[in-house]
């Protein structure tokens, strides 16, 4: 429930959130935007390319981008990498088929993914996470994505896996920061 997601992630839940949707699929955008919109959130904008995407980013400069990670004109890596340099969270979600997926995602500065199939409120509640500094993980397909054992993966660089380690102990993307001496945008 949406009070229960508030508790557990200091009340960052509120209008004030605004939400950018990227999908190639229309009924999933519309859908998403009632699940948000429904939580009280504020989605700005949609778009059904990457092109598209980067407009709509720039013009309503929203707090997080929910990105579906296979759009049919370009990378949606790279578009991580660009929306992350403008200090806004990115959700990727869809079908991660294998860690190195995953990885390249983390790497180019998503602050979580989710399952194409995660429930409403899952949703909800990584958006609430992320605004609170956090990177958000889900398990997909029974396997444990959780950032202890993202951590201890060979595909990421030892930098890598000892924020990744640091995250996973409750640590802010600030929090990091400090403790390794890095800008929380390296992070």
């Amino acid at each position: 429930s949406r009070l229960k997601i508030e508790k557990e992630h200091g009340g960052l839940m509120n209008p004030q959130t605004t939400i950018v949707v990227v999908d190639d699929h229309t009924v999933l955008r519309t859908g998403m935007r009632h699940v948000l919109e429904s939580h009280d959130l504020d989605v700005v904008g949609e778009a059904d390319n990457v092109e598209d995407a980067r407009r709509v980013i720039a013009e309503t400069l929203p707090d997080v981008v929910l990105l579906d990670i296979d759009l049919p004109d370009g990378d949606s890596v790279e578009l991580v990498r660009d929306v992350s340099r403008r200090q806004t969270r990115v959700i990727a979600y869809g079908r991660f088929d294998d860690d190195r997926m995953l990885a390249r995602f983390l790497r180019a500065g998503a602050s979580g993914f989710l399952c194409g199939n995660c429930n409403p409120d899952e949703m909800v509640e990584g958006i609430a996470a992320v605004m609170d500094g956090q990177v958000w993980t889900q398990a997909v397909d029974g396997r444990d994505r959780s950032l202890p054992t993202l951590a201890r993966s060979s595909m990421l660089s030892r930098r890598e896996r000892e924020i990744l380690g640091l995250l996973s102990r409750g640590l802010t993307t600030d929090d990091v920061a400090a403790e390794l001496s890095l800008s929380a945008h390296t992070v």
